[in-house]
């Protein structure tokens, strides 16, 4: 099979769809791994940018990060942008490669959501923030307690112990469940 090099990955760019619907028709199997690693470097590349803010933390440099949209196209979107259209086609289309890639895949997107929920620097931010906002309207406030709650429930406020305790489990589970969805 020749490789072209001319071709992109359907995930890197706008999808130019009606509604903006992943374009089923463009994307290769090989697509979704590499958009994967993608976000996450990106996610990682975001987290380390806010992180090492040396501004005060505030709803608009920590939760929303704003200025850091490329174009306007949710540059560090990517992540979630494949998964959903991955997992989503996954559960209703799957096949062998797919559920290869799954088992491949979910181990790897675990870690990373782990490293992102239970990053102490990051948390300490988000808390801040939650205890020192300026007025947020009523959508910035539900967003900033989602936000906050949901590290709160994936394990921030837990001691080094019980965090990596749940960052074992969690892999475990993660690892059980790509080999039973084969």
């Amino acid at each position: 099979m020749s490789i072209d090099k001319e071709r992109k990955n359907p995930f890197f760019e706008p999808y130019k769809t009606l509604h903006d619907t992943a374009p089923f028709d463009r994307i290769r199997l090989e697509d979704y791994e590499e958009a994967m690693l993608e976000g996450i470097r990106r996610d990682d590349e975001q987290i380390e940018k806010i992180i090492n803010n040396p501004e005060k933390p505030t709803f608009d440099n920590t939760i929303i990060n704003v200025d850091d949209e490329k174009d306007g196209e949710g540059y560090y979107d990517l992540l979630s942008r494949v998964s959903t259209v991955f997992f989503n086609l996954l559960s209703a289309e799957t096949n062998d490669e797919m559920d290869a890639l799954a088992q491949k895949m979910s181990p790897i997107l675990t870690k990373h959501a782990n490293d992102i929920r239970l990053n102490e620097r990051l948390f300490e931010r988000i808390k801040y923030v939650h205890r020192h906002h300026r007025k947020l309207t009523p959508e910035e406030k539900m967003l900033l307690d989602n936000c906050y709650d949901g590290f709160v429930r994936s394990g921030a406020l837990l001691d080094a112990a019980g965090k990596e305790r749940l960052r074992q489990l969690t892999e475990e589970a993660s690892l059980a469940e790509s080999v039973e969805g084969k």
